[in-house]
């Protein structure tokens, strides 16, 4: 859904957001895993899935949202427009198209 925002709908810091997501790519991993440690042991998520949840999706959500929006990007303008011509709301271009 962020990459489906980013890439079709227009928004104030849509750039801006762009450009977080990608300096995010480019972390180093020990940048993301002591902050991703303190947050795990004040929340005493410690050896529980929670924890590893939390990490995967830190770790990997920055780079499926570019490939996400890499894709979104692809798809020609005018499909969209032709959804909307023909009643799709924001939910069902998203889901259909």
């Amino acid at each position: 859904m962020f990459a489906f925002a980013v890439a079709r709908m227009r928004w104030r810091f849509r750039s801006a957001v762009r450009t977080y997501m990608i300096i995010g790519m480019f972390m180093p991993l020990e940048v993301i895993m002591i902050p991703l440690a303190i947050l795990v042991r004040d929340f005493h998520l410690t050896n529980t899935y929670g924890a590893l949840i939390l990490s995967y999706i830190a770790i990997g959500l920055p780079f499926s949202s570019m490939i996400f929006y890499g894709f979104l990007i692809g798809i020609p303008k005018e499909i969209e427009e032709a959804a909307c011509m023909d009643g799709a709301n924001i939910y069902r271009l998203f889901l259909k198209i």
